[in-house]
């Protein structure tokens, strides 16, 4: 693990249950998080990350829209968030996690 934090996509919800809510584990139909973290099937590939000393500064990277984005540059760090001290003195990466597909392919017979 690197110890960044990556910030969440404002305007979207969570998609993998935790093993750690355990009214939800008998309901579950994929995978938790976590099992997908230990597979590798969840990829963290930031290789830079960014700390802001102050509130001041992560206000000055949303106004010059250098802040963290998400995949199609749409920034996850914004004025109207509740949360803003949060980030303060954490190193936020500069990526998003992703998760890996694996398809199988069924060899030819002959």
């Amino acid at each position: 693990m690197t110890g960044w934090w990556y910030p969440c996509n404002p305007d979207s919800v969570w998609r993998f249950a935790s093993e750690k809510v355990e009214s939800l584990k008998k309901k579950l139909r994929s995978e938790t998080i976590e099992a997908l973290i230990k597979d590798k099937r969840i990829i963290f590939p930031a290789k830079t990350s960014v700390t802001y000393k102050n509130k001041k500064e992560i206000l000055e990277a949303i106004r010059s829209s250098t802040g963290p984005v998400d995949g199609n540059g749409r920034q996850l760090l914004r004025e109207d968030l509740p949360d803003l001290d949060f980030w303060i003195g954490k190193p936020i990466a500069l990526g998003r996690p992703s998760k890996k597909i694996f398809l199988e392919r069924e060899d030819d017979q002959d």
